[in-house]
């Protein structure tokens, strides 16, 4: 099947730009709400301050001059701004006399109407507007009052400023985002560009190991996808060490099946060779059919997990079934098996698979053993390890390594398929097997066990 080639920048590239872009738009509105409602409280909070403290002191001065018009008028013309944030907005005085009338103001005549509200100070706030009052006192008697209003169109034109001044902001950080956005996903989608290469263009046989050095999960991608070849190339390897292996095998007594077949058939046979040949062709015949379905069984164990029938039982009464079955074989080779146990515990087992474990390892054993076999189940916490221990003369240099290969054998070995069949059915139980030489004697099989519930 053919896989569509992707542009330079690739999906993965234009998504994180554009996530990058969607992130600083959804900062910044979040930011310029925030920023605008901020700052319009701010600055309704300063204007206050600053009116109230220009208030102050005109009343002050306003209480040595007696309300005197033409001073008055002059005190005005330098009051007529305040300074909120750096800039100058105009500010609306009215000076009331002790009976509340307007005396003097600063008021232009097209606010006549703000001014005939001066006494009701809700009105003006609804009129957008900030009103500060302070009283004019003169040797505690109050002479007057101090009205001092600006409009709030004044602070929104502060506020538009503010806000002018976070967008440019934004384009800035817009801009310095983009370019490290457009670094970022060079430096992020070149190593996964190389991967997909890599996995498009692999094969078993020419694989070369991908080395990325990016320090995240994309290097870790690359090594568990050579982590996953290596698993294929060794498979693939086992896999033609077995239909090599099988091969030979089965060619074998074929071999020997035809060469007498056609012996017979030619009359190169007669007499008592003749029957001897018959037996020798059924013995094959037995051998080959035993080969074919240990085959046939391992392949099942290996690849159907409904094969395994689970039921309680003793793990003890597993090996003690499959000692007695093997154990006149012993006898006739003069070998004793002992076993040895502690609690005796209960568990989820395939009964008849297991005791074809044990069978077999128990059986190896014995074809090696000198004059005793140690057979011993004891528990780890949570695991039951089953040893079986031999005083033969232990595995050779690296044969440890391979007992467990399909169709490998020892000295004395058989088919070579008995001891895979016995780690595939030790695995379908969700344990482990292993072999090693013991310290002072000959080879140990171990077997560790986990107990499932879920089983059952």
């Amino acid at each position: 099947m053919a896989i569509k080639s992707v542009n330079k920048r690739g999906k993965i590239g234009k998504k994180l730009i554009l996530s990058y872009m969607l992130v600083l738009i959804i900062a910044f509105l979040v930011v310029g709400i925030t920023f605008k409602v901020v700052l319009t409280n701010y600055l309704l909070s300063e204007t206050k301050k600053e009116l109230s403290l220009e208030s102050k002191k005109l009343a002050r001065r306003l209480s040595r001059i007696y309300l005197q018009r033409e001073k008055i008028q002059e005190l005005l013309l330098n009051s007529r701004t305040l300074r909120i944030w750096g800039h100058h907005i105009d500010a609306k005085i009215a000076i009331l006399d002790g009976e509340g009338r307007v005396i003097n103001t600063n008021f232009y005549k097209d606010d006549k109407k703000i001014l005939s509200m001066i006494q009701n100070s809700e009105k003006l706030q609804k009129k957008g507007y900030v009103v500060v009052k302070v009283p004019i006192n003169e040797n505690d008697k109050r002479m007057g009052e101090v009205v001092l209003l600006t409009r709030v169109k004044e602070l929104k034109g502060l506020n538009r400023i503010g806000l002018r001044m976070l967008l440019i902001s934004f384009l800035v950080a817009a801009a310095l985002a983009l370019i490290v956005s457009l670094f970022l996903e060079r430096s992020l989608v070149k190593p996964i560009m190389k991967l997909r290469d890599k996995i498009n263009n692999f094969s078993i046989k020419e694989f070369n190991e991908i080395n990325l050095k990016t320090n995240d999960e994309i290097e870790e991608l690359a090594n568990s996808f050579n982590i996953m070849a290596d698993k294929l190339k060794s498979y693939d390897k086992r896999q033609i060490r077995f239909l090599q292996n099988a091969s030979h095998e089965l060619k074998t007594p074929l071999m020997s099946i035809q060469g007498y077949a056609e012996g017979i058939k030619d009359g190169v046979i007669e007499g008592e060779e003749l029957y001897e040949s018959l037996d020798i062709i059924i013995d094959e015949s037995q051998r080959l059919k035993r080969l074919v379905e240990q085959i046939i069984y391992l392949t099942q164990l290996e690849n159907v997990e409904e094969v395994f029938q689970f039921q309680k039982v003793y793990i003890n009464e597993i090996v003690e079934s499959s000692i007695k079955s093997v154990n006149s074989l012993a006898m006739d080779r003069g070998i004793e098996i002992k076993f040895e146990f502690e609690e005796n515990r209960l568990g989820a087992y395939d009964v008849e698979k297991m005791k074809r474990v044990f069978i077999n390892l128990i059986g190896n054993a014995i074809r090696y053993a000198k004059k005793s076999i140690l057979v011993l189940v004891k528990n780890e916490g949570e695991d039951i390890i089953i040893e079986i221990i031999d005083d033969g003369q232990g595995f050779k240099s690296g044969e440890d390594k391979r007992i467990f290969e399909r169709f490998y054998k020892g000295n004395e070995g058989g088919s070579g398929i008995g001891l895979a069949i016995t780690e595939a059915i030790v695995k379908g139980h969700g344990g482990t097997i292993c072999a090693y030489n013991h310290e002072s004697l000959g080879a140990v099989f171990r077997i560790n066990l986990i107990e499932k519930e879920e089983r059952l």
